[in-house]
């Protein structure tokens, strides 16, 4: 008995040490748009849509995130990737509808399957062959339907938040259902028999999770929005959280004089002693 103890003791010292230099996943998310993004110069989130919902939950939330646009980019490696070739991000949040070029979706593939980024996906912006197999999923086609997304079985995605998963938000008779047929996938939730969220374990750390609905109206609904926080959690392998523990919060009064201090074309050069002497005082 004594002996088994030992070795289970000698297990295990060498075993952790192995665990604890595991490095982290950053803690970062590549949200992936097509021509969602109005603003040609990228500076101004509006017109409402699915993705600036998105946009003002990663703000809310407090999760980094950088924002790809296929209308405007050409996707290349070196945006996965940081300067010595390392992962530059824990998840990719895929949000593009229609057509991506091959040479995308392979570059998406060796992303989540060599650097070991996990995938989010929403909605019907599964058409492409590359993020189904991924995901372990073959989009069919999409139809109005009135079915609610209902929970099915155990998940960290989903726990707690079910059975009926179309709650705390607008009533809506009918939207827009993806179908799809699971080949390669954990099912999560169904509607009418349709599977609507899925989770493919790709290795170890690596998520590969699929929630489907209605783009424009699935993040109405506050177990949809956090179930995709939870996504991001269990994609990433972590989850960090702001603390306002001793904070300090300033008002300012006057705002006239504001600009000076954040934009730097209009932050005025401090006087020197010289030109504050013979300018002023002399």
């Amino acid at each position: 008995m004594f002996k088994r103890i030992l070795a289970v003791g000698l297990l295990l010292t060498a075993i952790l040490p192995l665990r604890a230099a595991e490095p982290l996943k950053p803690y970062r998310v590549l949200i992936v748009v097509s021509d969602q993004w109005k603003d040609p110069r990228s500076f101004l989130v509006s017109g409402g849509g699915e993705f600036q919902t998105i946009v003002t939950l990663f703000k809310s939330w407090g999760i980094p995130f950088d924002i790809l646009r296929l209308d405007q980019t050409l996707m290349d490696p070196s945006h996965f990737t940081d300067f010595a070739g390392k992962a530059r991000y824990g998840a990719i949040l895929w949000d593009v509808p229609g057509d991506v070029s091959q040479a995308d979706q392979t570059l998406v593939s060796d992303a989540v399957q060599k650097l070991h980024i996990s995938l989010i996906a929403i909605g019907d912006r599964v058409r492409q062959p590359a993020i189904q197999n991924l995901l372990g999923i073959r989009f069919k086609s999409a139809h109005m339907n009135s079915a609610h997304p209902m929970v099915k079985g155990e998940s960290f995605v989903l726990r707690g938040l079910g059975p009926d998963l179309r709650q705390q938000g607008p009533d809506v008779i009918a939207m827009t259902r993806p179908q799809v047929d699971v080949t390669d996938a954990k099912l999560l939730a169904d509607a009418g028999g349709a599977a609507q969220i899925t989770e493919r374990e790709i290795d170890s750390d690596t998520r590969a999770i699929w929630i489907g609905g209605d783009t424009d109206q699935m993040l109405l609904y506050q177990p949809i929005r956090t179930a995709l926080r939870r996504a991001v959690t269990e994609a990433i392998g972590y989850a960090l959280t702001k603390s306002w523990t001793k904070t300090i919060i300033l008002t300012m009064d006057d705002m006239g004089n504001a600009q000076n201090v954040w934009l730097e074309h209009w932050h005025y050069p401090a006087l020197s002693a010289d030109q504050i002497r013979h300018s002023m005082i002399e």
